[in-house]
């Protein structure tokens, strides 16, 4: 073959190459190993402040503003406190008219506006406070085909919806969950992730990229979707499936005999929470081999950078644990083993 001829070939294998990654959507891996010598981040204790509330209370709970919502589906109220734990305000009138609630859930917060939003369920509205509780508007639902968002969170000047679907299978009802990129107020649908979920994914975002993770005991993999909802990146590592102890089984089932259908996992889940800090770094909720549960610190990159142990052993299936991260704080809420309840704010040395 003739050199010019040759190189042809080459450029158009290249460009065929090219145009094939394109079309298939391929995206970038990255995998990481498992690295017990990684440095660990560390925290300072700033207040603990016990909680007179009960586990309705976390339905959903945000931080904003120096102060932490939490929102009670049942009880269709929402309740401000301060750093301090002092009450702010609590938002409780129940019924259609304006500013009051029926089945809130979920609870965000809005930084461009100053103001927090919750979707009233019973109403099918989104209803905004500003941040000391007082109310701003109610904005029905103007999507044909209305939805109830499972999450919801700021994704820059949109909202990152987790909905929930039902369909028809096999002659049978079925719901499954996907994310959406919404318009603030209305639901209405600008994107959609290239998935849907069976179960509830764990999910963040920044302003630029979502981060998903479905559930799964056996694989460690995050999925990074930009505004589009198209998948750009997949985040991995290495993750061996880590069986219950037999003791734990017993708790569980004690702790759940009156949930009708819950069925008892035999292993922990390989991701269990997802958050992003103020760098832009990920947070990553696992367990290591001994069922011990921390969080992965991941780079924009997608590399593993650093580790987080929470303060106190905690296995989420046992213990009802939850975390935020505000600024250069971490907020957590623990059940302690007297059954009473602690919300915990540290400050992040890193």
């Amino acid at each position: 073959m003739k050199p010019k001829l040759k190189l042809l070939s080459y450029i158009f294998i290249i460009i065929l190459v090219v145009a094939c990654e394109k079309k298939s959507g391929r995206f970038e891996i990255i995998n990481n190993i498992n690295n017990p010598d990684l440095e660990q981040i560390h925290t300072k204790l700033i207040r603990s402040i016990p909680l007179q509330f009960d586990e309705e209370d976390f339905t959903s709970w945000t931080v904003a503003d120096e102060k932490v919502y939490f929102c009670n589906m049942m009880q269709h109220k929402i309740t401000i406190l301060d750093f301090d734990g002092n009450l702010i305000k609590m938002i409780d009138a129940t019924g259609k008219g304006p500013g009051e609630l029926i089945l809130p859930y979920p609870i965000i917060y809005d930084e461009k506006n100053s103001c927090i939003g919750v979707f009233d369920v019973g109403n099918l509205r989104y209803s905004y406070f500003t941040y000391k509780g007082d109310y701003i508007k109610d904005k029905m639902q103007v999507s044909k085909t209305p939805t109830i968002p499972f999450a919801l969170k700021a994704f820059g000047q949109f909202t990152l919806a987790c909905n929930i679907r039902m369909q028809v299978k096999n002659g049978k009802m079925e719901k499954y969950y996907t994310l959406q990129i919404v318009k603030p107020d209305t639901s209405i649908v600008l994107f959609e992730v290239e998935e849907d979920f069976s179960k509830v994914p764990k999910f963040t975002c920044n302003n630029e990229y979502v981060y998903s993770s479905s559930i799964s005991t056996d694989e460690y993999r995050i999925d990074v979707y930009n505004a589009n909802g198209k998948k750009v990146k997949e985040i991995r590592k290495e993750f061996q499936q880590i069986k219950i102890p037999h003791d734990e089984i017993v708790r569980i089932k004690k702790d759940t005999k009156d949930k009708k259908g819950y069925k008892i996992p035999k292993f922990y889940n390989a991701i269990y929470d997802l958050h992003i800090d103020i760098r832009g770094n990920l947070w990553v909720g696992t367990f290591n081999n001994e069922g011990k549960a921390y969080y992965d610190i991941i780079d924009q990159k997608g590399k593993v950078i650093k580790q987080y142990k929470p303060p106190k052993d905690f296995i989420t299936l046992k213990i009802f644990y939850s975390l935020r991260l505000y600024n250069d704080k971490l907020i957590e809420i623990i059940k302690n083993p007297d059954d009473t309840y602690s919300m915990n704010i540290y400050k992040i040395n890193i």
